[in-house]
C-alpha cells in the first residue's frame, strides 16, 4: 500500500514538472500568457500556471521606418517640409497667346457691378473737385511756386517714358522665373493700353479745353490715370511698401499735371477714377483660371423635326 501511494507520487510530482518546463520554454519567445495547464490523474487533479518571472518582457520601443522621425536624446526631430512657392491665381490665362483676349475682357469688364461704388466715389470727387478748378490754377500757375514739380511729373507720367518702360518690363517678365513678377508685369502692360483706350475716348467725347487752351484734350488727365493704374497693380503684387509710395507719386504726377497748366483738379481726380478702375478690372480678369466665368453663345438650331431654323441661346455657369 505504502509502495503504491509512493508511486502515484511520483506520478504526479512528474507530470506537475513537465507543464513547468513548457511553460519556461514558451515564455522565452512569446509574451503572452498561456491559459493554465491540467494534468488530471484518476480523480486527482493538478493546475498549473506560469508566474509573471516566466513571461519574456513586451519590447515597447516603437519600430523605425526610414520615413520616421529620428528620436534625438528625448526629443523628436520632424523630418523638413519642402519650401512651397506662393501661386497666383489666372497662371493658365496670363500668356502671349491669350494677350490680346484677355484685353477685350478687360475692356468689357470695366462695365461689371464690382466697379459700381468706386464709380460713384470718382464721381462725387470729381464733381466736388471742378469746384476748386479755378482757385487751384490761379494758386499753381501764377508765379510757378512749384516748377520743378510740374517738369519731373510732365516727363515722368508721359507717354515718351511709359510706353518703353511697359514694354521693357513685360519682356522682362516673360524671361523670369518669379511667377509673381510675371504676373505684376503682364497685368500692368494690359492696365496701359486698357487706361489708355478709356483716357483717349474720354477726351474724345467731353472734349474739354485745356486751361492754357492748347487743345479739347483736358478731361481727363492721362498722366494720372497710368500713374494710378500702375499704383493699384503694384499695391496688388506687393503690398503696402511698393502700393503706398507709388500712389504717393502718382498723386504729385498729378500736381505736376495743374502746376504746368495742362489740367484742373477735376481732371485729375478723373483720371484716378479712371486709373484705379481699370487696374483693379484688370486684376480680377486675368485672375480668373480659363473656363470659370460664365460664357454666352449663340448658335442657329432648328426643333425637333427639323422644319424650322432659329436661334439657340446657351449660357454657361
Amino acid at each position: 500500500m505504502e509502495r503504491k501511494c509512493l508511486g502515484i507520487l511520483a506520478l504526479t510530482g512528474a507530470l506537475a514538472a513537465a507543464p513547468l518546463s513548457l511553460r519556461a520554454e514558451e515564455a522565452e519567445t512569446s509574451p503572452v500568457l498561456a491559459p493554465p495547464v491540467e494534468a488530471s490523474l484518476g480523480d486527482d487533479a493538478v493546475q498549473v500556471h506560469a508566474s509573471p518571472a516566466d513571461v519574456a518582457p513586451v519590447d515597447a520601443s516603437p519600430a523605425v521606418s526610414p520615413s520616421t522621425p529620428a528620436l534625438q536624446g528625448n526629443t523628436w526631430e520632424a523630418p523638413a517640409l519642402p519650401a512651397l512657392e506662393p501661386t497666383l491665381g489666372g497662371e493658365d490665362r496670363r500668356t502671349l497667346g491669350r494677350f490680346v483676349p484677355n484685353l477685350g475682357s478687360s475692356l468689357i469688364g470695366v462695365f461689371s457691378g464690382n466697379n459700381l461704388k468706386p464709380l460713384l466715389v470718382g464721381t462725387v470727387l470729381t464733381s466736388t473737385g471742378s469746384l476748386f478748378d479755378q482757385p487751384t490754377k490761379s494758386f499753381m500757375t501764377e508765379k510757378r511756386r512749384f516748377a520743378a514739380l510740374g517738369n519731373v511729373g510732365h516727363t515722368a507720367g508721359g507717354g515718351t517714358l511709359i510706353a518703353p518702360l511697359t514694354a521693357i518690363m513685360f519682356v522682362a517678365g516673360r524671361a523670369s522665373h518669379d511667377t509673381r513678377f510675371r504676373a505684376a508685369t503682364y497685368d500692368a502692360a494690359q492696365a496701359t493700353l486698357a487706361t489708355g483706350a478709356y483716357t483717349f475716348l474720354l477726351k474724345k467725347a467731353v472734349h474739354r479745353t485745356r486751361p492754357n487752351g492748347s487743345n479739347t484734350l483736358s478731361f481727363p488727365s492721362g498722366h494720372t490715370s497710368n500713374a494710378i493704374a500702375w499704383a493699384t497693380i503694384a499695391n496688388h503684387y506687393y503690398g503696402p511698401k511698393a502700393g503706398v509710395p507709388m500712389y504717393a507719386a502718382a498723386g504729385l504726377i498729378g500736381l505736376s499735371r495743374i502746376e504746368r497748366n495742362v489740367h484742373h483738379v477735376s481732371d485729375v481726380l478723373a483720371g484716378a477714377t479712371v486709373g484705379y478702375i481699370v487696374g483693379r478690372t484688370v486684376l480680377r480678369q486675368n485672375g480668373e483660371s480659363v473656363g470659370s466665368r460664365r460664357q454666352l453663345s449663340i448658335a442657329p438650331a432648328t426643333d425637333a423635326q427639323g422644319s424650322g431654323l432659329g436661334l439657340q441661346l446657351s449660357v454657361q455657369f
